[in-house]
């Protein structure tokens, strides 16, 4: 982040402020490369959860579209907040948010799409100026991860001259 940073107007914090943005489990769009929502494991042995008996060998679904909308543990669950995921802040817990998924079958890419995100936006950021195309629906669709059903048109505004 270092080197990013003075190429941003407001250095760190901004750069921090991006990291947070993108973090955000109630970002635009719900979070762009938020999992489109199940993850599926199998139980390895027999066991209860939340009363529920579940035998060895049964698929335990769980959702992460829900568990990151969770009122016991998003204040304002619904609202964008970059501000949780701030660099001063603790980070959740790793069963409360989990974008990647978790275990060993987390997301191979999930360190690149960070360095990726940290890299490129600042530089957006300090060129342009993104303002979503007024009137255009924001859907999400669900597949391997969540993405904007008809896109997501932008009209770029240059912050400054070339």
């Amino acid at each position: 982040m270092s080197r990013v940073a003075p190429l941003v107007p407001g250095g760190e914090l901004l750069t921090g402020h991006l990291r947070a943005t993108s973090a955000d489990p109630l970002g635009l769009l719900e979070r762009a490369r938020e999992t489109s929502g199940d993850v599926a494991r199998r139980a390895q042995a027999d066991d209860v959860m939340g009363g529920w008996q579940v035998p060895a060998g049964a698929f335990v679904f769980v959702s992460a579209w829900v568990t990151h909308r969770d009122p016991r543990d998003w204040e304002e669950r619904l609202a964008f907040r970059p501000e949780r995921f701030a660099p001063d802040r603790p980070a959740p817990d790793r069963y409360v948010y989990f974008p990647f998924s978790q275990g060993q079958r987390k997301c191979i890419g999930d360190r690149f799409a960070e360095m990726e995100a940290s890299l490129i936006l600042p530089v957006r950021a300090r060129r342009f100026r993104f303002r979503p195309v007024a009137g255009h629906p924001i859907a999400p669709e669900p597949s391997i991860t969540l993405r904007p059903r008809d896109g997501l048109p932008m009209t770029l505004e240059r912050r400054c001259p070339p």
